[in-house]
């Protein structure tokens, strides 16, 4: 598929069906991951199954109730970051390969 066949094909009207499945498919999605973080949350005893959007969300409950924020809440999103970083760098590091580039983002170019 040619590039311009796939600017062609976004561009083209869609049926008014697939119109509405594209404009309610971000708030099902959402539904479905609030969904899951609250089942967690209930039936984990207050473990977290998204633990970065769950420990923000109590780290900054506990700092607009004038409450110390809990150590752990703190470190969870640097140390999150860190691994993150650390799972693109050490593959590449290890086979010799520069990130790779698309030369088309914002990022690459």
């Amino acid at each position: 598929m040619t590039r311009s066949s796939t600017r062609r094909r976004w561009l083209d009207p869609v049926s008014p069906g697939a119109d509405l499945a594209i404009r309610t498919l971000p708030f099902v999605l959402s539904v479905i991951a609030g969904a899951t973080d609250i089942i967690g949350v209930l039936g984990l005893n207050g473990l977290f199954t998204a633990h970065i959007t769950g420990n923000i969300v109590v780290l900054a409950a506990h700092v607009v109730a004038g409450e110390p924020a809990i150590f752990s809440y703190i470190l969870s999103v640097p140390v999150f970051m860190l691994v993150l970083l650390l799972s693109v760098c050490l593959p590449a590091a290890s086979s010799g390969l520069r990130f790779l580039r698309c030369g088309r983002c914002c990022c690459c170019s």
